[in-house]
């Protein structure tokens, strides 16, 4: 039972607030600027969308933490992260986006649900 709420607390806590902390590093090194209702807002943005997908990154590696050891799982769960995060931005955005403006959302989607899986891993057992 510990386990699986430790999952859940990393994947849609930590997961989506990284990446809102990521956003506030960006913004403090650029020195702020007057447009701050719009840092947040995106921010926001950010958090919810991240929330989507680190959810059902979370539901996959807990799945899969049954099976497989944590050096095959973390990969797995990037791997996932990355599919999900390019793949729900074209569709939430009702755009046709370039393969290489998708490379940031995979890229950023990868890292978080990969940090996320070897964090929530129960080194223990």
């Amino acid at each position: 039972m510990m386990t699986s709420m430790k999952l859940a607390l990393v994947f849609l806590l930590l997961g989506p607030a990284s990446v809102v902390f990521i956003v506030w590093l960006i913004y403090v090194a650029t020195g702020g600027t007057p447009w701050d209702f719009v840092v947040a807002y995106f921010a926001l943005l950010l958090f919810l969308f991240t929330f989507l997908v680190s959810a059902i990154a979370g539901l996959v590696d807990g799945y899969l933490a049954r099976a497989f050891p944590i050096l095959v799982r973390a990969p797995m769960a990037a791997i996932i992260g990355s599919v999900l995060a390019a793949g729900l931005v074209p569709v939430r955005v009702t755009l046709m986006l370039q393969p290489e403006e998708l490379l940031p959302f995979a890229i950023g989607g990868a890292l978080s649900t990969g940090t996320c899986s070897l964090l929530a891993n129960n080194y223990r057992s």
